[in-house]
Parts: structure tokens; C-alpha cells; sequence
């Protein structure tokens, strides 16, 4: 018998039909495919890395494809808010623990992902970005929610963060004054930063003032514009931007040490979903979106209003501006900053097509002989104000409508003086039917 013979016998076939072996190798490989995909299925979508008990994340329907989200989370925008191998590299106070390790960036109230190759290769969460040779934050950092339910969670993409900016920043200050004081975690720190120059004593001291200086700048940043000694804390999802962004330029791009006023007017983040069509915005209305053809022309959209608030957005979280080198005539006499026109551009032409999310009907499903009352309600006592946009509507429009209130409650004070903002033109200057509770509300103060 040849070895050829022998080498079948070695290696039996079961005995069946060419046909049979066909149908039970095709089913093998559907086993296989839809073992696969219940694999896939399990996996969190844009690599989330939920809390511990939540056994499934879900995205809803809102008009844009995982591609599109993830660009939201990693386009950077201009923001410099420390050496980005620094941030990779720091750890917590007392301890060895990373500062970016998911369960702390959870206890800030920020969405932790795992490492995704190209884009976040570092598994950074959602909203923070490498930006050149910066850690920075982008839109995705202040408008992108989880909301976690019986063991479910769903992503709401243009949602307010709960994420807790003061806390952030106060702790980040605390773990660079930490490395420098510790020794041993100074050395963990400069072996990783500095790599085959960790013996080189120069550069050894060199990182130590560059830390002492950046400390220092961050820590001016937060007296700036964080809550001030005796005040409330902002607290998780609240912020005050306008004070931010007005210091940042009063103080830092003027270079006019000591023009600041406190920061002392938190308010919730907006949500991100219809702000391109609307015609004003920020809770008080104060910005317009301007259009401009002309402007077109000079910087690539014509939506002038959505750019000029896009930068300042920018210039309030970390970015940079060198107010003493005015350009020439080809810069039109601008100024050389951070500041990525073209991503901030991107970013407001993405947002465009993103839509309102819907309830989840798999927390609970809507009581269907309420809704048809709770439509009547609404028409009556709401509308007047929150006007019914369709939110797949293409060439949806949102018209701003400004109450009457001069005065506010706020959770921190008894009331907010309204009139300490500018009054944003045009649009209503009604609060609704004198019996809607907006109306009642603006009676606060007669």
C-alpha cells in the first residue's frame, strides 16, 4: 500500500454524502457567524467602558453613524491644557493609580472608553483628545450623556455632560503640585516623560521648573475662574463659560494681570441638537447665528455667528491666543492662536444633521391614555415658549422667544439679576399665556 494510502487511513473521514458535508459545513460556519456577531452585539458600541453592573450600552436614532460620533469625540479644536504625555503619565494623589484611569475619570463624571486604533489609541474618554502636543478637551467632553438604568445604559450624543469641570480642574493642580513635592512619584513620572533622558540631571530639571510653571499657570486659570474662597461649588454638570471665556480674554489675551471678575454664574450645559438651527442662542439668547456669503469667501462658512462662538467656546477651555504678534495684511491683522478653524467648522456642519434623541422605550413605554392629554397640556401651557420642532426635518428652524423674567432663583442664591447679561434683540418678549406657569414665573419679581 503506498504512504499515500496510509496517510488517508491515519486521518478517517466520517462517511457521508458530498451533499450532506456541504449542508453541515455551511452550517458550522452560520453557528460560527452568529456566534460572532451575539459577540459583537455584547461589545459596548464606540468603546465605552461602562461602571461595573451595567451589562449592555445602546446608542439611540439620532441621525448620525458611530463614524460620525466618533469624529465628535476625537476631532481636536485648539485646547492646550497640559503636555499630553504628562496627562498619559500623571498619577492620582496618593496613590500610583493613573489620573486618566477609568474609574477615576467616572468619579469625575466623564464617559471612560478602551483604546481604539486610530483614533483614540490611548483609550482616553469621551471628549478628551491628544491636540499637537496637548491633552485638550473638545464640544464631546461637555455634551455627551450616559444615562444608566436596571442594568442598561444609553448614549445621548449632544447631551449635557454631568461631568464635573471645577472638580477636574482642581484635582488635575493637585496631582502636578503632588509630583513635583513626591519624590518617588516625581521619578516614576520623569522616567516615563522623558524616557533614555530620565539620567540626564538637566533634563531631570528642566521637566521639574516646566511642571512648577505649569502648575502654577493652571492654578491661576482656577482661581480665575472657579468658585472663589467661601463660594458654592459649581457641582457636577454646571459651569460658568460666559465668566471663563470673558476672563481668559480680559486677563490672558489682553495681558492685563488682575481684569477678571468671579466667575460666579454657573448654569446647566445645553444640549447641542437643533443649536445650529436656531436663530440665537446661550440660555439668555445672547448669540446670533449670523450668516455672511461674504464671509464665505474669507473663512470657509458663512455660518460667521456658529465660527465666532465656536472660538470663543475654545478660548474658554485652554486654548491660546499671543495677543503681541498682530498679523500682517494676509492674516487680516489677526492673531496667532490654538484655536483649529476648519475642525471648529467640521464640527458645527456634523451637528447639523444630529437630531433630538427619543425615550428609550425599553426603560418604560409611554402611558397611551396620558399622551394624548399631556399633548393638550403642552399646546396650552407650553408651546407658546418651547415651540414643537420636528426633528428630522431637514429645514427645521428654531426661533428664539425671550420671557419677561428680570429676576431668577437659582439652587446657589435666592435670585440671579438677569439685567447683569446682555438683552438679547427680537424675538418674544412675552412669557406665554398669562395663566402658563412660565407667566406666573415671571411675576417673581413685580
Amino acid at each position: 500500500m503506498s504512504g499515500k494510502q496510509d496517510a488517508r487511513r491515519s486521518s478517517p473521514k466520517l462517511n457521508m454524502s458530498p451533499r450532506l458535508n456541504v449542508t453541515l459545513t455551511g452550517a458550522i460556519a452560520l453557528l460560527v457567524s452568529a456566534l460572532a456577531l451575539d459577540i459583537a452585539a455584547q461589545e459596548p458600541p464606540r468603546n465605552l467602558e461602562p461602571p461595573p453592573g451595567i451589562a449592555a450600552v445602546h446608542t439611540l436614532k439620532q441621525n448620525w453613524t458611530d463614524d460620525e460620533a466618533r469624529k465628535f469625540y476625537n476631532v481636536p479644536q485648539g485646547s492646550h491644557l497640559v503636555p499630553f504625555s504628562w496627562f498619559i503619565f500623571l498619577e492620582q494623589v496618593g496613590t500610583q493609580a493613573p489620573f486618566r484611569a477609568a474609574q477615576h475619570m467616572r468619579a469625575l463624571g466623564y464617559l471612560p472608553r478602551t483604546p481604539e486604533a486610530p483614533g483614540n489609541p490611548y483609550g482616553l474618554p469621551i471628549g478628551f483628545v491628544k491636540d499637537g502636543e496637548y491633552i485638550g478637551l473638545t464640544c464631546a467632553a461637555c455634551h455627551t450623556n450616559q444615562i444608566n438604568y436596571q442594568g442598561k445604559a444609553w448614549l445621548v450624543d449632544g447631551a449635557p455632560t454631568l461631568g464635573d469641570a471645577e472638580k477636574l480642574q482642581r484635582e488635575l493642580v493637585a496631582a502636578l503640585d503632588a509630583t513635583i513635592a513626591d519624590v518617588d512619584k516625581f521619578n516614576r513620572f520623569a522616567a516615563n516623560v522623558l524616557g533614555n533622558r530620565a539620567s540626564d540631571a538637566a533634563a531631570i530639571a528642566g521637566l521639574k521648573d516646566e511642571l512648577r510653571r505649569v502648575a502654577d499657570g493652571r492654578r491661576a486659570y482656577n482661581q480665575r475662574n472657579l468658585p472663589r474662597a467661601g463660594a458654592p461649588a459649581f457641582g457636577p454638570g454646571r459651569v460658568d463659560a460666559f465668566g471663563a471665556i470673558l476672563n481668559e480674554v480680559a486677563v490672558t489675551f489682553a495681558q492685563v494681570p488682575g481684569n477678571d471678575a468671579p466667575a460666579d454664574a454657573p448654569v446647566s450645559y445645553p444640549f447641542l441638537w437643533d443649536t445650529p438651527q436656531h436663530d440665537r442662542v446661550q440660555w439668555n439668547g445672547a448669540a446670533e447665528n449670523k450668516t455672511s456669503i461674504l464671509f464665505k469667501l474669507i473663512a470657509g462658512t458663512s455660518h460667521v455667528g456658529a465660527l465666532g462662538r465656536n472660538i470663543g467656546e475654545v478660548l474658554g477651555v485652554f486654548g491660546t491666543v499671543d495677543a503681541a504678534r498682530e498679523g500682517g495684511l494676509v492674516q487680516r491683522h489677526g492673531y496667532p492662536g490654538s484655536a483649529n478653524k476648519q475642525n471648529l467648522i467640521a464640527i458645527e456642519e456634523s451637528l447639523r444633521k444630529l437630531w433630538s434623541p427619543q425615550w428609550p422605550q425599553a426603560i418604560s413605554g409611554i402611558n397611551e391614555s396620558l399622551r394624548g392629554p399631556g399633548e393638550v397640556l403642552f399646546r396650552q401651557r407650553c408651546s407658546s415658549c418651547h415651540a414643537d420642532i420636528q426633528r428630522d426635518d431637514p429645514d427645521r428652524a428654531a426661533e428664539l422667544r425671550n420671557s419677561s423674567v428680570k429676576e431668577w432663583p437659582t439652587p446657589d442664591r435666592p435670585i440671579v439679576r438677569a439685567d447683569r447679561f446682555p438683552q438679547a434683540q427680537g424675538g418674544r418678549a412675552d412669557a406665554g399665556p398669562p395663566d402658563s406657569p412660565c407667566a406666573a414665573l415671571s411675576r417673581v419679581s413685580d
